[in-house]
């Protein structure tokens, strides 16, 4: 965090002028287009826009998504959290609230202190990578930051917030990976094995084991055909699966009879007037998934990759039920129904 308000201060207190001056210089070293050449070379290839418009508005919007909507995943760690029904909440909240700070001040530096128009400059030389860009580094709002300052320590920081970053999600993809599948076994949905603690450990060290193999087979098919880059539909598939089914699922849940108990025990069964919090809440989401599928697909930057990424949706969505169907036929043929996990809250 610290890195990311150093860079984020020094960008608010430059203006374009002082900035094109600098990147002109280290362009002039790397035999680089300078600042204006950018723009218009940009704008050649159709990147510079005149004015604002919603189209490229709600374009961005995966990108932001992946800054401001990660506060589902306190859920994964709900049972080591201290009075889960207020800090759970509390920290989705805050997870949405802060990054959106931070995007919203991002936006403006970048928009008034950097210059739009250089803006989305950038954003073709990052998408598209003309060979004519020859400057050493990756022409990110750190970047640009990095090169406003000649202190050695706050060049540091700013580029080891990425870097922390990276080595913090190994772990967080490891807890995540681990408690899914080991919840699914707890509910029958999956082999036993996924349950098994290492008596030495007391954790699931065969799924850690699995993850680490699905990870190097997916690194190996990256380092192979890197034009693919079907990691990046994460989003869509989040729009899709978090977003939407889970906004439905959230809208009709005050209505469903069979699971009417549930509603009524639960402490944040609030209500604005007499419209359930639950079912404005569900509408939003649905309409934010609605807004990251449309710009995934619309995006000319990122259309070309669709090839990919409908397969993947498709897939993803087929293997989930086929797996619930599968597991739920072999544990009825055990005599153990699986659905009455389903019909009440899970214990605190």
């Amino acid at each position: 965090m610290a890195g990311v308000i150093i860079g984020m201060i020094i960008l608010s207190t430059t203006n374009p002028q002082h900035f094109a001056s600098i990147y002109d210089t280290i362009a002039a070293e790397y035999g680089s287009p300078k600042y204006h050449e950018v723009i218009e070379l940009a704008r050649e290839a159709g990147y510079v826009t005149e004015g604002w418009n919603w189209i490229s508005t709600l374009g961005l919007t995966p990108s932001i998504a992946w800054a401001i909507t990660y506060g589902f995943a306190i859920g994964y760690i709900g049972g080591e959290v201290k009075r889960p029904e207020r800090n759970i909440l509390l920290a989705q909240i805050l997870a949405a609230l802060i990054p959106t700070i931070f995007c919203v001040w991002n936006g403006y530096v970048m928009t008034y202190n950097i210059g739009y128009e250089f803006t989305e400059a950038s954003a073709y030389i990052d998408n598209e990578g003309p060979e004519w860009y020859t400057m050493p580094f990756p022409p990110t709002w750190a970047n640009y930051a990095a090169i406003l300052t000649d202190n050695i320590l706050l060049k540091f920081l700013i580029g080891f917030k990425f870097i922390a970053f990276d080595y913090y999600w190994i772990p967080f993809s490891y807890i995540v990976f681990a408690r899914v599948l080991f919840a699914q076994a707890m509910d029958n949905i999956g082999p036993r094995w996924f349950i098994d603690l290492n008596p030495r450990f007391g954790t699931p060290v065969k799924l850690y084991f699995l993850q680490w193999i699905l990870g190097q087979a997916t690194i190996v098919h990256y380092c192979l055909y890197p034009e693919v880059l079907g990691g990046l539909s994460v989003t869509g598939l989040d729009a899709l699966t978090v977003w939407a089914i889970i906004g439905i699922s959230c809208m009709l849940f005050p209505y469903v009879k069979k699971v009417r108990t549930i509603w009524e025990a639960s402490p944040h069964n609030w209500k604005i007037g007499k419209i359930p919090v639950a079912v404005i809440a569900g509408i939003l989401s649905i309409v934010m998934a609605g807004i990251v599928i449309w710009s995934v697909y619309a995006s000319p930057a990122m259309g070309g990759l669709n090839i990919y990424w409908t397969p993947i949706y498709f897939g993803a969505g087929f293997a989930g039920v086929i797996w619930y169907l599968f597991w739920r036929w072999k544990r009825a043929k055990e005599g153990i129904d699986v659905t009455l996990a389903f019909k009440e809250l899970p214990p605190e």
